[in-house]
């Protein structure tokens, strides 16, 4: 992350995105599903904005929904490409 944001002045959130999902993907599955139903919410659907406001009012869900997208997509490379070098300061969810 520290690579790309000194290369553009750009929002966090997508790489945190990646940060959040991979904290929780290696986490224990028992924990995991607690926070994820303690979460209550689904993953990032089109349209949604993955954004720094989002994530520093909801961190707790901001991690779950990313969880949820990522391995919930049958290709997410594509997705991590747009995340690992967003043009602006949110990225939108295709």
């Amino acid at each position: 992350m520290h690579h790309n944001l000194m290369s553009k002045h750009i929002s966090q959130a997508p790489h945190e995105y990646l940060v959040h999902a991979s904290q929780l993907a290696v986490m224990p599955e028992n924990r995991r599903n607690a926070i994820i139903k303690s979460m209550d919410v689904g993953p990032w659907e089109s349209g949604d904005a993955i954004s720094d406001i989002y994530m520093a009012i909801e961190p707790g869900k901001f991690a779950v929904k990313s969880y949820l997208h990522l391995t919930t997509m049958a290709q997410p490379k594509s997705f991590i490409k747009i995340l690992l070098k967003p043009n602006w300061f949110d990225v939108y969810v295709p």
